[in-house]
């Protein structure tokens, strides 16, 4: 420590020493008849509200006695102390009052650290009680702080006791957020009707309003008709019932883009990517890439981030809580002493968080597969079948990111490699690759476990991106056995019906898709003559592709996720 720094402790010290002696005292504080002797001069350098009271026009200017409201006699005495030494201790037992008194005398030093105690201590059981009294105090970190841990976890509220006994307008903020941390729309609102059935009779009349903050479209039609039928609170409503109405209609209209301006409806997902993530593939017939780059939506510019763990190709990625997986496919080695590529088939997981921006493993799948699909359903990950190294699977399994675990689940009804899955309207659908028939489509209803056949796309495909947007399934690009493709159907889940709307600017196969915003991105591949970094982007509105920012590195057989 310096010389300046020591005088300066030295000198707080000696006024503490002053205090406990009794010389120069010149100011007495009293409080519920108990009385705290000090120094004027440090009450007014430790805190701006004595310091306007001691120095600006009030008439406590001139009093030797200053008797003070709304505080506790002890946390006061703790607050001049801590004026005089620097030193408090935080603790469950006196941070309710402790941080109320630090507000209203202003000491900052020590609100902070009343806040940085209360966010150690935060949990579901008192999230919603702190994130409360951080707003009542104009504590706006540590309200964001809670309410961002309220959003992260809303899961898990439902055994709370304070969410419970949450007020309507509270749980109205709740729910209008951008950020809650659920795994489908549904979700959002079985919390609601938890909230509803804890008190029905009184709690009824907020349903119209509460309501409005459920992204409805999003949900399945099956689900919403569900609810039109046969939920008591959505019946006995008949605004809410107008606006599930409203949802259906959404979902059975052939010019959605049309009736979400007409209705003002959100249809935006919570938590909204704000980013693509490209992974790996290849840019030569033997150059394996680890390589991984992001596109920000904001600053549209590509950025490479920390590499796969090692080279692979053939795998498919998922994205979960904000986290992308890695799955399965090919390890590929370079053979040092020959310059020749060996590859074998991998079971391995890898997971990239963007916020540390590091890979770490998770446990592998039961079975090693490649060429094969992957989605995220009911808040699993689900690897569906692909090529173990002999014959093209049926099979499907699925990863708990919970217990870190695989499991089976009901096998495919058609073996299948080169595919694409996806997750729309309530349901797995599993399109295309190669098998019996490249452009059959199936689904998997969770209700039933059951898979059935839908209708076929128009064209056979493998290779191709697939991506899900203002609630159709888009297919994009290809292979059809025996050209690359430049066509995009899209489906219809409700009619069970493809269509076919404007083609890629460029012919590509390997190629991946996704949605960011309300646009659709197809993403690299190859034109049949040389592999691409070229990205378009698609309008529904105009029903148009064009082609935007280029990747940093052309990548063919990459996998494409927005986060």
């Amino acid at each position: 420590m310096d010389e300046v720094a020591e005088f300066s402790k030295s000198l707080l010290k000696s006024m503490a020493e002053l205090r406990q002696a009794g010389e120069l005292l010149d100011i007495t504080l009293k409080v519920s008849g108990r009385k705290v002797r000090a120094h004027r001069i440090v009450l007014a350098s430790g805190s701006p509200y004595f310091k306007a009271m001691l120095t600006g026009s009030l008439c406590e200017r001139e009093k030797e006695e200053i008797e003070l409201k709304g505080i506790d006699d002890g946390i006061l005495r703790t607050l001049v102390e801590f004026l005089y030494s620097g030193n408090i201790s935080v603790t469950e037992a006196n941070v309710q009052n402790l941080l109320p008194a630090a507000n209203l005398l202003q000491i900052k030093a020590v609100t902070n650290k009343c806040c940085e105690f209360l966010k150690h201590q935060i949990h579901i059981i008192n999230c919603i009680g702190i994130a409360k009294f951080a707003d009542t105090h104009d504590c706006k970190e540590l309200y964001e702080y809670a309410c961002d841990f309220i959003h992260e976890h809303f899961k898990d509220l439902c055994n709370s006791e304070e969410f419970n006994q949450m007020e309507p307008n509270e749980l109205a903020n709740i729910l209008s957020s951008e950020n809650l941390n659920v795994d489908s729309e549904e979700n959002t609102f079985e919390m609601l009707e938890r909230w509803l059935q804890y008190d029905p009779n009184r709690r009824r009349a907020y349903v119209p309003k509460l309501i409005s903050h459920i992204r409805l479209p999003l949900m399945s039609f099956k689900y919403l008709t569900n609810m039109y039928e046969n939920n008591e609170f959505i019946c006995e409503s008949v605004s809410a019932k107008e606006a599930v109405n409203r949802a259906l209609q959404y979902h059975i209209s052939e010019d959605r883009s049309k009736l979400m301006g007409e209705k003002k409806m959100q249809v935006t997902c919570r938590r909204p990517a704000k980013m693509l993530c490209a992974v790996g593939g290849k840019n030569g017939f033997s150059a394996t890439l680890e390589s991984v780059e992001i596109y920000h939506i904001n600053t549209k510019e590509w950025v490479e981030v920390a590499p796969l763990s090692f080279r692979r190709l053939d795998y498919a990625t998922a994205v979960h809580d904000r986290k992308l997986y890695v799955i399965g496919g090919t390890k590929t080695k370079i053979r040092s002493c020959k310059g020749s590529v060996h590859r074998e088939l991998d079971s391995s997981v890898e997971r990239w968080n963007p916020e540390t921006n590091a890979w770490t493993p998770v446990a592998n799948m039961l079975r090693c597969r490649s060429h094969h699909a992957s989605a995220v359903f009911h808040g699993k990950i689900y690897a569906l079948g692909g090529y173990d190294g002999e014959t093209y699977m049926r099979s499907v399994e699925c990863y708990c990111p919970l217990t870190n675990q695989w499991s089976l689940s009901p096998p495919m009804l058609k073996s299948r490699s080169f595919f694409r899955a996806v997750v729309a309207n309530g349901m797995l659908y599993v399109i295309g690759g190669c098998g019996q028939d490249i452009n059959s489509v199936e689904r998997f209803d969770p209700d039933s476990e059951t898979w059935e056949m839908v209708s076929p796309m128009a064209d056979k495909r493998i290779d191709f991106g697939v991506a899900v947007l203002h609630n159709y399934i888009y297919v994009v690009g290809g292979h059809n056995g025996t050209s690359h493709l430049s066509s995009v159907e899209r489906y219809d889940c409700n009619r069970n019906k493809w269509s076919v709307v404007a083609s890629l600017n460029l012919a590509r196969t390997g190629l991946g898709a996704a949605v960011m915003g309300h646009k659709l991105y197809a993403v690299g591949g190859h034109s049949g003559s040389s592999y691409l970094n070229r990205v378009e982007e698609y309008d529904p509105d105009e029903n148009r592709w064009q082609v935007i920012d280029k990747m940093l590195y052309c990548r063919c057989n990459l996998g494409l996720e927005a986060l």
